[in-house]
């Protein structure tokens, strides 16, 4: 029997409907109200119609059936330049449960991406927020949450939507999947002191000017930027893990006497528009970007006249550093004077580069040294 996916025609609207019926009782059961449920088998001809209007007027809006054995077993629509020329989204993909963790619905979803990619540079879907076992399956398949999120009321209760896109090389070069595993017991002791000599030694290059703004990237569950929360009149805390960005909302909870914003994103994917701040800083992040270049000059963008970026990463060490990750594929640290030529590169004055800090680190019982350096440039 051939599992096939062609294009749906008018007469297909009603099982098509059912279809979908059914993947919502089996998708959201616990996840949408069971009232909710309940009335889309009462009120299927309301589906049936929707379904029939659109296979009836032709758009941009591009309807799938999936057929096993000549029978409807799963539904995909698509529109192409949704949110403009440059994106496409997949506004619907559902699946029997029967054929659930066999490799269709991955089928489906590599369908749905080839057939976008056509027009749009872009990919994304809304999944709900609680939906689990739907926001796994698409981290596996190349999707990465951006940092958006909706509210839908139209469910009998207010739910979360989180916007995902698609871009496969996202976690293999920042390593989200690995940071997120670790958001819940990544303050250890040892990254605690750490992070007290990292905030201290910016803290050392930040003058003492009142109503600047600041943005840490790569904030992780906010150890160093939080360590410096009082020098600043708005502070941003980004992260492209969307468990640390957990983590630091738990700790915002009682910080309410401060202008603090966490939020997730990729700068390198989709940079926040007109986010403009005094002071930059990131600590051992920029060795996990491959286009260093690229990442400064967004870095350079982003900042006010007359505005400063320190940036805290690894001299250029042996590997040690990354032994337990065997995906790693960033830099092993940097060489500064080639660092400092990028910056310069990349539009900077920088104003000093120093090593600050030395430590090793244990993996299967090696010691591996590695020291850090604190780089501080300024817009011109």
């Amino acid at each position: 029997m051939e599992f096939v996916i062609r294009k749906a025609l008018l007469k297909d609207a009603a099982d098509m409907a059912m279809c979908i019926i059914s993947c919502w009782h089996s998708a959201y059961s616990g996840i949408v109200p069971d009232e909710y449920l309940k009335n889309m088998l009462t009120e299927k001809d309301k589906l049936i119609a929707r379904y029939e209007d659109i296979l009836s007027n032709p758009s941009d809006r591009e309807c799938y059936c999936v057929t096993y054995a000549g029978k409807i077993m799963g539904v995909l629509v698509v529109q192409k330049g949704n949110t403009g020329a440059d994106a496409g989204a997949i506004w619907a993909i559902y699946l029997e449960e029967e054929f659930w963790g066999k490799g269709y619905g991955k089928k489906l979803l590599a369908f749905a991406i080839n057939e976008l990619k056509k027009e749009n540079d872009e990919v994304f879907l809304w999944v709900l927020e609680k939906n689990s076992r739907a926001r796994s399956f698409y981290e596996k398949n190349g999707f990465y949450f951006d940092g958006k999120t909706e509210e839908n009321d139209n469910y009998g209760k207010p739910l979360v939507q989180l916007r995902y896109v698609y871009n496969p090389s996202h976690k293999k070069e920042l390593h989200v999947e690995n940071f997120d595993q670790m958001a819940e017991g990544y303050d250890t002791d040892k990254r605690i002191k750490r992070a007290a000599i990292i905030a201290d030694e910016i803290r050392s290059h930040i003058a003492a000017e009142a109503d600047k703004s600041a943005l840490e990237f790569g904030c992780g569950t906010g150890l160093v930027g939080l360590a410096l929360k009082d020098l600043f009149s708005k502070l941003f805390l980004v992260d492209s893990s969307p468990e640390m960005i957990k983590q630091v909302e738990l700790k915002l909870k009682s910080l309410c006497d401060y202008d603090i914003e966490a939020f997730c994103s990729d700068f390198l994917v989709k940079p926040p528009q007109n986010l403009k701040v005094d002071y930059i800083f990131s600590s051992l992040v920029l060795h996990h970007i491959m286009d260093t270049e690229k990442m400064l000059r967004l870095f350079y963008d982003m900042l006010n006249d007359g505005g400063c970026l320190i940036v805290v990463d690894l001299n250029s060490e042996e590997g040690g550093f990354h032994a337990g990750y065997s995906d790693f594929e960033g830099h092993n640290g940097f060489d500064q004077s080639d660092l400092v030529k990028l910056a310069e590169k990349a539009g900077f004055s920088v104003m000093s580069i120093n090593t600050f800090y030395e430590d090793t680190k244990l993996f299967d019982g090696v010691e591996s040294p590695y020291s850090l350096f604190s780089l501080v440039a300024r817009v011109a």
